[in-house]
């Protein structure tokens, strides 16, 4: 959000405000200027979530970093495509979202590798109702509840 607040916003209004100024004053309204500063907030608000997307994402075996490694062509099209649905028809607005995207992209397959690093390996030892299957299968002397209990307990 800060980078939106700090950055972006101010390069876009800038722009606005400079385009045409020759032949037309520019006199924005109070409703267009917060509908723009808020819908650019909650794009970039929106947009900055996805490095911990990608990262729970990888963390859940959904996703890998290879996998994300081999889309970074068509990631770098969605960004400049998703720039352009969700801006002002303008450039600079749209390579705001767009360079900051695919960076957060490339951020998320860093983070998504760490999240393969620091997940939790399977454990070699059988599930405990596993254990229970083949002591009440095995019959190993009388009763096979008997069994069970001996067993784990």
């Amino acid at each position: 959000m800060a980078f939106a607040y700090f950055v972006a916003i101010p390069s876009i209004l800038v722009f606005f405000l400079s385009f045409g100024r020759s032949v037309v004053v520019p006199m924005p309204s109070m409703r267009e200027s917060l509908s723009i500063v808020l819908r650019l907030m909650v794009i970039f608000g929106v947009m900055f979530e996805l490095p911990l997307v990608l990262f729970l994402s990888g963390r859940g075996g959904i996703l890998g970093p290879a996998s994300l490694r081999k889309a970074r062509k068509g990631a770098v099209l969605g960004a400049f495509l998703l720039a352009a649905v969700l801006t002002p028809p303008d450039a600079v607005s749209q390579i705001m979202i767009a360079f900051p995207l695919y960076a957060l992209f490339e951020i998320g397959i860093v983070l998504c590798a760490s999240g393969l690093a620091g997940a939790p390996r399977p454990s070699p030892h059988p599930p405990l109702e596993s254990r229970r299957e083949i002591a009440y299968s095995s019959g190993c002397g009388g009763s096979p509840h008997k069994t069970i209990f001996r067993r784990l307990g």
